[in-house]
């Protein structure tokens, strides 16, 4: 399948029980194409993570509260089915890979060879082919072969990371979502991940504090502050509107 294109327009979130917008993107369009990259800097607390989980499909139907606006991922309207399912959509769940922020990611079988099989199984990848592309994507992610035998329990912060990144992309996702890929890596990995996601076909969104091994010609960018865009842009293809 081809990648999947992100339109984003007038996006609103308030979380349940708060009275006050987390993320306000009121004025605010951003179009990515099909194999695209939309770059997100800010702030801890400026609403990087709250926008990927938006794209996600997790806002309104894995945690609840009011999404409003626009927000169509490789076609699946988000904002109706903040008030529909009790999910990520079927149609982009089974497309999607995503890295949450932390220097410890959770998973969800003790060693990172079942874990990375996981995303395998459900694409029906036959069982044979399965560890030489865990390996191949272990070198593409920065993750030592050897460790693909070992819990996840004994990893540093450093090589979690690395291996949530290896379980995102190991199925070659359609869409890839990243929240500070790269934290916790040394200078080498950080480099040798940063290459992997710019030569991704997926279409990525990518959040971090710094962008500067991420960043390519094409890229878009946001700028988070308080859960609203800052302007001026630079290098940004993305629009403001007046209201």
């Amino acid at each position: 399948m081809p990648p999947l294109s992100i339109e984003i327009a007038d996006l609103t979130w308030r979380p349940a029980g708060s009275d006050r917008l987390t993320l306000d993107l009121r004025g605010v369009s951003v179009s990515v194409p099909a194999g695209g990259v939309l770059l997100i800097n800010g702030a801890s607390g400026a609403g990087k993570s709250t926008l990927l989980r938006a794209i996600a499909g997790l806002l309104g139907t894995v945690l609840p509260g009011e999404l409003q606006g626009r927000l169509v991922v490789g076609g699946v309207d988000l904002v109706a089915a903040a008030t529909t399912e009790s999910g990520i959509p079927r149609g982009l769940s089974e497309r999607l890979g995503y890295v949450a922020a932390g220097p410890a990611p959770t998973y969800a079988l003790p060693l990172l060879l079942d874990d990375a099989a996981l995303p395998l199984e459900s694409r029906q990848v036959p069982t044979e082919e399965m560890r030489s592309r865990i390996e191949r994507f272990a070198r593409d992610t920065a993750v030592d072969v050897a460790l693909i035998d070992r819990s996840l329990s004994t990893f540093s912060g450093g090589e979690r990371a690395a291996a949530a990144a290896l379980v995102a992309l190991v199925a070659s996702p359609d869409l890839l979502i990243a929240d500070e890929p790269l934290g916790g890596l040394d200078a080498r990995s950080a480099e040798r991940l940063a290459l992997t996601l710019r030569e991704s076909g997926a279409t990525r969104v990518i959040a971090a504090h710094d962008l500067s091994l991420l960043d390519s010609a094409t890229a878009q960018q946001l700028r988070l502050d308080g859960g609203r865009v800052v302007a001026p842009w630079q290098s940004i293809s993305a629009t403001v509107r007046s209201e």
